[in-house]
């Protein structure tokens, strides 16, 4: 009650209550359910590196229950990229490791995110093979979602979606899955001739 417009106060960093709490791993659903319908728009600000709450969040690894939360509350905020990586949520939740409930959603509220870059050139798939966590099955799921194109784009070293699994060292039956879907990948080489 004393400063009310508080929660609309940037900090030094332009982030706002609602970025900040994003920020804690342990924020409530009370706390964070409390600055939305307190301040909506924060949802939709940037803070100064070019971020949302949702891009926080996700990076930060907040409970699943979170961030759908705050994809329900702005599903426009998971069509937007981060400015300072221009990952979408769905690089940022593969690069984070998230569960197959939490991609989907990201997939379902934004399909074309699969097919587009980060600021290195790399799609979603290129992310989520930088993870050592990978599994099969999410792989497949992956697989599934993912268009030709997606396979077969390389990143700025000229990297495949299998080039970054193998230096990677993920499981076999990933990168089985990976030159299946696109065998030529097998003889194509990156710029360091891998």
């Amino acid at each position: 009650d004393a400063f009310p417009d508080a929660i609309r106060q940037p900090d030094k960093n332009g982030r706002l209550a609602l970025h900040l709490a994003c920020s804690y791993p342990r924020v409530s659903m009370g706390l964070l359910t409390m600055l939305v319908s307190a301040f909506p728009a924060a949802l939709k600000t940037f803070d100064k590196q070019g971020a949302l709450a949702l891009h926080i969040a996700i990076r930060r690894k907040l409970p699943k229950e979170l961030v759908l939360y705050l994809i329900d509350k702005a599903v426009g905020a998971a069509r937007t990229r981060e400015a300072s990586s221009r990952m979408f949520p769905l690089h940022l939740a593969c690069q984070a490791g998230a569960d197959e409930e939490l991609i989907e959603k990201l997939f379902e509220v934004y399909p074309k995110a699969i097919d587009e870059v980060d600021s290195n050139g790399n799609t979603f798939f290129h992310v989520a093979c930088m993870q050592r966590r990978l599994t099969v099955e999410l792989a497949e799921k992956l697989l599934h979602m993912s268009t030709f194109k997606t396979i077969r784009q390389t990143n700025e070293d000229e990297a495949l979606p299998l080039h970054i699994a193998c230096q990677n060292r993920l499981p076999l039956e990933v990168l089985l899955l990976l030159s299946d879907c696109y065998p030529e990948a097998l003889v194509y080489k990156d710029k360091r001739g891998n």
